[in-house]
């Protein structure tokens, strides 16, 4: 096997890319759904729970 050693010293050349900054429209909109989702399972619990009585 022809390993080699690791290196000791670190280049910036060989940082990973970095991630493209998210679009803030799309973000909100994710925040959106994720708020509507929690929406629907607080009020699907409590049609649930008056359900029961």
């Amino acid at each position: 096997m022809n390993r080699q050693p690791p290196q000791d010293t670190y280049a910036p050349d060989d940082a990973p890319p970095s991630s493209p900054t998210p679009d803030p429209t799309r973000v909100w909109a994710a925040y959106g759904v994720s708020a509507a989702a929690g929406l629907h399972v607080v009020i699907a619990a409590l049609v649930l729970i008056n359900r029961s009585r």
